[in-house]
């Protein structure tokens, strides 16, 4: 389902990830390990596509990331951070139903909770 092959990236003349090329089958779970600076943080957030590519290339089900906009690129995938503060108190299911946010127009309805539902239960 993902496929990353050739990405460089780099902070300024710091360069975090180097001709990484990486394939993440389609309904199998998948871990990347590493210490801490390696740029694990990184490709996630290119993977997102909250980075931009400017060499290699990230591709879901064989289409290049940067051919998903909007709504598409909403149903494709979803970010959350490692580290994240809110001023709410918000509950875990709380913030799993704000990936359905853009097929609800931030009213949920019956079965959004019930996929969320059963996204965690599915999770443990």
């Amino acid at each position: 389902m993902i496929q990353i092959d050739q990405l460089n990236y780099a902070y300024g003349h710091k360069q975090v990830l180097k001709n990484i090329h990486l394939e993440f089958p389609e309904n199998q779970f998948s871990v990347i390990l590493g210490r801490n600076g390696c740029g694990k943080s990184t490709l996630f957030k290119l993977m997102a596509g909250l980075e931009p590519v400017k060499d290699g290339l990230i591709r879901y089900s064989g289409k290049p990331l940067s051919d998903f906009k909007g709504k598409d690129r909403a149903a494709l995938l979803g970010f959350l951070p490692q580290f994240h503060k809110t001023v709410f108190p918000f509950l875990v299911k709380d913030v799993v139903i704000t990936g359905r946010a853009a097929f609800s127009r931030y009213r949920p309805s019956k079965s959004d909770l019930e996929r969320v539902d059963q996204a965690l239960l599915d999770l443990d």
